[in-house]
């Protein structure tokens, strides 16, 4: 849907649409500002746009609104939202924590750890009629990307909270009844978090390998030595990259010699487009690294 720029046709879709849009406004905008009630109200208009009526996107619940969570049958009530004078106050208290104007603790808090108490507070405070877990998990990503956790924003935590929906639950749940004690909280985060990355990082090792694997198969045509092999997938990493013949032979440790006779045939093959400025002649990107870019995509 998101590669394709196909519309969102059910509730599930403009979730999934409305949580990468919000990620991408953290990533682009709101990491290099600070936390203020006008970026909450906005952040949770971006996350609800299409799932709530228009009055309760953005705009904080009322009193008279009655927010309880109750469990998966209607039956027992989890948890009552606090009145709405104590949640504008803990917010306020929430971004000066958030924006590191107020402390928490004399000791260091990992920036991790402080991200998931955030998460918390917010999800406890709710604030608005729904989407509040949504809304704390984007304040999450926040935190986490404003202190450059940029990985943050590529492993798939959302996913793997939505599969597990009981025990984030309980999670809410122990911490809040146990005097709001994050000891649970912050352990099913951790939890997540760690299987999140491991994810991430199975799928970038097997990514790697299937386009290692295309890469060989295609310069199998050229008849390429082992440096330029490996040169070409340096380069196509870091294509508008300049190189010229003293980079390659400091990369190699060979002759210069050596050096013009593999570029010059790179050359000769359409990788590399050379050009002379001043004494030194470089080389550039030519038409069939991104020919190569676009059979390994």
């Amino acid at each position: 849907m998101i590669r394709t720029k196909r519309k969102p046709i059910n509730k599930s879709e403009q979730m999934i649409y409305n949580n990468y849009m919000a990620i991408e406004k953290i990533s682009n905008d709101y990491k290099n500002i600070e936390l203020s009630i006008g970026m909450l109200k906005e952040l949770h208009s971006v996350l609800t746009e299409n799932t709530l009526p228009d009055n309760e996107q953005g705009f904080f619940r009322t009193d008279s609104d009655e927010i309880v969570v109750r469990d998966a049958n209607h039956d027992d009530i989890l948890h009552i939202a606090p009145n709405m004078s104590f949640v504008e106050k803990e917010l306020n208290k929430l971004i000066g924590v958030a924006n590191e104007k107020t402390g928490i603790s004399e000791q260091f808090v990992h920036p991790v750890m402080k991200a998931i108490m955030l998460h918390f507070w917010i999800g406890y405070l709710h604030p608005f009629t729904d989407g509040n877990g949504r809304l704390a998990r984007g304040v999450f990503y926040w935190y986490l990307l404003r202190n450059n956790y940029d990985l943050f924003s590529y492993i798939p935590i959302s996913v793997l909270i939505k599969k597990s929906s009981g025990q984030y639950r309980d999670a809410y749940l122990y911490s809040e009844q146990d005097d709001n004690d994050l000891t649970y909280f912050v352990s099913y985060n951790l939890d997540i978090i760690n299987k999140a990355i491991i994810i991430y990082l199975e799928n970038e090792i097997n990514r790697i390998n299937v386009e290692g694997s295309r890469l060989s198969s295609v310069f199998k045509n050229y008849a390429l030595n082992d440096r330029q092999e490996n040169f070409l997938r340096m380069v196509m990493k870091n294509p508008n990259d300049k190189i010229s013949y003293k980079i390659y032979i400091n990369i190699y440790k060979i002759t210069r010699l050596t050096a013009m006779k593999d570029l010059r045939e790179l050359e000769k093959l359409g990788f590399f487009l050379s050009k002379k400025i001043g004494k030194t002649i470089y080389f550039y990107s030519g038409e069939k690294i991104k020919e190569l870019s676009n059979q390994i995509g």
